[in-house]
């Protein structure tokens, strides 16, 4: 019997490493245009605040067409905070999977080698004894076996989901 360390493997794993900084990098893309969306429609709520504040709206129809324009803004920015998390959740599920499915193979290979009866994740129990953890041979094997992929980097979020105009495109932006 012996045993492996999850949190240690999921630390020092070369491929946890770059999965953990795709999902970082991820997140904070996504963060960034929605706060841009967002922030691009409290900016537009108070310069019409600031339009009604010095009665320069000169017809009731004026404020109610820039207060529908405000409320589309705010309902862009909800629905693409929608989609923007169900892809990263959808995205960020699958990779896990696969990094956990790496791992499990490896040590699945790794044993018809050494032929142990078990070989237990140290969460299952509460004492082992430190000369049957095999944790560091683990994260040697699967770091000498792990190739990096062409292209494994998080995506930016594009000019198109943020509604910004790509250059050369005849595209009408609606805030």
């Amino acid at each position: 019997i012996r045993v492996v360390d999850s949190d240690l493997i999921l630390m020092k794993f070369v491929k946890a490493i770059e999965y953990r900084e795709w999902a970082t990098a991820k997140s904070d893309s996504i963060k960034t245009v929605l706060t841009k969306k967002y922030k691009a429609a409290q900016d537009f709520e108070a310069k019409c605040q600031k339009k009604l504040n010095s009665n320069q709206y000169k017809t009731k129809q004026a404020y109610e067409a820039d207060a529908k324009k405000y409320q589309s803004m705010v309902e862009s920015a909800q629905k693409l905070e929608e989609k923007l998390t169900k892809e990263y959740q959808t995205e960020n599920s699958k990779r896990s999977q696969a990094l956990q499915d790496e791992i499990i193979a490896y040590i699945n290979e790794y044993n018809v080698i050494r032929k142990y009866d078990a070989i237990l994740y140290k969460s299952a129990g509460l004492v082992f004894n430190p000369a049957l953890d095999i944790t560091d041979e683990i994260i040697v094997g699967l770091n000498e076996k792990y190739v990096k992929p062409q292209e494994d980097v998080a995506a930016p979020v594009s000019n198109q989901e943020l509604g910004t105009p790509v250059k050369g495109e005849d595209n009408t932006v609606t805030p």
